[in-house]
């Protein structure tokens, strides 16, 4: 479930924020953890104007996907959620666009 709110909020912002023409998303599995990296090709939400440009992410997000703890509060969100699970997060301008880079521990490992 995190795996697919995490790859969910990171769309959601690309779509909102990036303005970007492509999107890559990389799910990898191993044995101690998952690691999921969204990319785009848009403008990184640091050179955006506005509430997209806060050290805090971009503007947090509502919708009827976004319930519970961790949810629909953009990368701080992600954050969050990787986190409570023992993972870690990164997110943030690279070159021409924007990376979210999460890994997250396998439950049992």
């Amino acid at each position: 479930m995190a795996v697919h709110r995490i790859v969910q909020e990171a769309l959601t912002n690309t779509l909102k924020h990036a303005r970007a023409t492509a999107v890559t998303v990389r799910l990898r599995y191993a044995p101690q953890a998952v690691t999921v990296t969204v990319t785009d090709d848009g403008r990184a939400a640091s050179a955006a104007p506005g509430p997209a440009a806060s050290p805090a992410g971009p503007t947090p997000l509502a919708g009827p996907a976004s319930s519970g703890p961790g949810a629909g509060h953009g990368i701080t969100g992600m954050r969050e959620r990787v986190a409570a699970l023992g993972g870690s997060l990164t997110a943030g301008p690279t070159g021409e666009g924007f990376t979210v880079h999460a890994v997250i521990p396998v439950a049992g490992s």
